[in-house]
Parts: structure tokens; sequence; C-alpha cells
């Protein structure tokens, strides 16, 4: 009957299936944005964000105009924010099955499900979000990600964009690596958790959806986050204090299509596709540095302290961030997890 894993799997696809297809009969009825008339391709977008998040109005939403121009409007999309189709966490299962065309499908979030996209998470990794934009955008497509992690699950990328380096956003000050000691942190887990725990945190894994709540109950004590998606979630309406500088990696907002609806697209549409996920890589990373800058202004306008960690705390990390890569690259050795390090190093160093 196969392994445990592929039972669960495969149970997990079912329920994601049951959840959804009620929904699917309302589309025609729905606030979704909806195709032109007369494309002779019609879309579905499937996104847990809103529609004023910036990723969605800066790239999202000019990615499918894209598509529609490029095609002479054969091509159109239904989109559906905020989880109106189905949870973030059914997406993947929603592409593989073919119930939508195109999805938000953040690795950070489905780790055991895309190993090698981990890659990105890696504290010290990156520390530009445009360069890493373009990088990561390349490596998704043209390394062992794209097997592994995507067309295994019936996908295939897109284009994403990269957050700026996450910070500790917390309600009482860290002032050092040490003041972290016993803290409640929400954590994406993976990578960021192994340096959490040198240093006595207690990561909690959760979605962000779930941190302004679990900060306001004292569930948590704080998060490690993007200064944008601090302000997106409203996190800053209950932390005060944030350190500057801990570059504890990166969150790659990307999207994904069904291999099946990828296949059946001719030939021209897919080269209007890949034209279009260039541009909206790069307008994916315009705009979160203008959403991070806009964050950051306010936040200090507003008196939230960001505090730089001392120079011997941050060598302490650099040191840190060294092995918990090498770590990650051995651990995914059987598939190409060092491959796909050294290509990013490369090509970070090339631009």
């Amino acid at each position: 009957m196969g392994s445990a894993a592929g039972r669960r799997r495969w149970v997990r696809g079912w329920a994601a299936l049951a959840a959804v297809i009620p929904l699917l009969g309302a589309v025609a009825c729905s606030s979704g944005r909806n195709a032109p008339s007369g494309a002779q391709i019609r879309l579905t977008v499937a996104d847990s964000k809103s529609t004023k998040h910036y990723v969605v109005e800066g790239a999202l939403v000019p990615w499918m105009h894209c598509i529609e121009e490029g095609t002479g409007g054969r091509v159109g999309f239904d989109f559906f924010p905020a989880e109106q189709l189905g949870a973030l966490a059914d997406y993947p299962s929603l592409l593989r099955h073919g119930l939508v065309d195109v999805a938000y499908v953040p690795p950070a979030q489905f780790e055991g499900e895309m190993p090698l996209s981990e890659v990105h998470t890696l504290p010290g990794l990156f520390t530009d979000s445009v360069v890493a934009s373009q990088v990561f955008a390349r490596a998704s497509k043209e390394t062992e990600i794209a097997e592994v992690d995507y067309l295994h699950n019936g996908m295939r990328p897109l284009w994403g964009a990269m957050t700026v380096p996450s910070e500790i956003f917390t309600r009482g000050p860290v002032k050092s690596l040490a003041d972290m000691a016993g803290m409640k942190l929400r954590g994406s887990g993976g990578t960021l958790q192994a340096v959490l725990d040198q240093f006595g945190v207690n990561t909690l894994t959760l979605p962000t959806t779930e941190v302004y709540q679990a900060i306001e109950t004292g569930t948590a004590d704080g998060t490690v986050m993007a200064t944008a998606s601090v302000a997106s979630y409203s996190v800053d309406e209950v932390t005060r204090y944030a350190t500057d500088g801990a570059d504890l990696g990166t969150f790659w907002t990307s999207y994904a299509i069904s291999a099946g609806t990828w296949d059946e697209l001719p030939e021209d549409v897919r080269a209007v596709f890949d034209r279009c996920d260039e541009q909206a890589v790069e307008n994916g990373a315009a705009a979160t540095e203008a959403a991070t800058e806009k964050a950051r202004a306010r936040f200090e306008s507003e008196e939230f302290v960001f505090t730089p960690l001392p120079a011997a705390d941050r060598q302490s990390l650099q040191h840190i961030y060294e092995g918990v890569a090498s770590t990650w690259a051995e651990d995914k050795r059987g598939i190409g997890g060092p491959q796909v390090l050294s290509y990013i190093r490369d090509h970070l160093t090339r631009s």
C-alpha cells in the first residue's frame, strides 16, 4: 500500500479536494477578479494574502495584466485572495490535482515537500533583497530545486520576491543575544530554529496570520520576521522593540503553476509567461524594498526601538551561520543540496 509518508500525502490531498470543491462551484459568482469574457484560456489564481499586500499590488496584479496584454487577451485570470479558495496549507495539493492553476506557495511553509528551497532561509546567505530575488528566481528554475521541489509535487515555479533579512521583533528589549534566552519566539522552523536553539530560544512555528494573536495573548514574546511583513500583519501593534542587522534569514514570497496547466499552454503563451515572470521578479523586489522603507520609517516615527547587536554578537552569528549552511548542505547531499548552495553563492558573487 506504500509508505506511511505516501499515505499521509494521499489523505492530505483528498482532504484538500473535499474542502475546496464546494468553493469551486461558486467561482462564477465570487468576488474574485474575473478573467476577460473573451479569454480563450481562463486560469484560477489562489492566494492567502489580501489584495492590499505589497506583493499582490506591486507584482502579482501587474503580472496578470502583463500576461493578459502579452497574449492579446487569449489568457485571463480569476483571482481569489485571502484564502477564498481553500487554506494556504492546501495550495500544493490543489495545484497537484489541477483544482487551481496558479497559487501562492512560499517554500518556508512547506519544508517537508520543498526541502531544497529551504536554502533561501539560511541566515546570512542573502543581504540584498533585489539581488536575492533575481538569483533565487533563477535557482528555482535552473537547479535541482525545479525537479525535487516543484515537478515532483506536480507544479512548476513561476516567480517570487525575497524579503529583506529578518529581525527579531519583541514586546521587551533585546540588546544582545543573551537576552533571547528563555524567550518564546515565532520562527519559520528549519534553518532558523537551528540558530535560535543555540541561544536558548523556545521556537514556535506559526503561520504569519497567527503571529499577532500569539504575541497579544502572551503565547509568544515576539517573532522573527521581515520588517515589511511586520507591517503587513500589524505585528508592530503588539511589539515595540527590534534588532537591527541580525540578518536572520529571508522569506521567498513565490508563486507556482500546476504542471498539468503548464503542459497544456501553447508554446507562444509559455513564452509570454517567461517574459512576465522576469518582470514580476523585478516588480516584486521593488515593491518589497519600498514596503520595507515605508514600514521602517513609520515604526521609527512611532518611537519603535531598533537596537543594533554588539559587534561580538554579530561575529558570533556569522560563525553560527556558516556552520548551519554547511550542515544544511550535507544533510541534503542526496538530493542536490551542495550543488544548490554552490549555485546560489556563485551567482551572488557575480551580481
